[in-house]
């Protein structure tokens, strides 16, 4: 099964303390992940700006990797980057981990 990004945050930040990467205590690590997601859930502008034009890596709903571009309409602009954005935090946030 694939990780929740609150998941991998939260074993990130295990990892970084020292513990082996399937340790148990992760767990105990998922309200500083929680956090720091909250946190980071407004872009910068450098990171509205570049939205829409990086090449993004993601999971699909079957777990597998995928990259592309996001194609975005004439109308797009910072404000629906920054929404978008701030929608995908939230739904990481919303996601239950492991």
């Amino acid at each position: 099964m694939t990780q929740t990004p609150l998941e991998r945050a939260a074993r990130a930040l295990c990892r970084l303390d020292g513990h082996p990467d399937d340790a148990a205590p992760w767990r105990g690590y998922l309200p500083a992940a929680r956090a720091v997601l909250e946190a980071v859930r407004l872009p910068s502008y450098a990171m509205v700006l570049a939205a829409g034009r990086e090449d993004v890596a993601f999971h699909t709903p079957s777990g597998a990797l995928e990259t592309g571009r996001i194609h975005v309409e004439d109308d797009w602009n910072e404000r629906g980057a920054a929404t978008i954005f701030a929608a995908m935090i939230d739904a990481a946030l919303d996601e239950p981990a492991g």
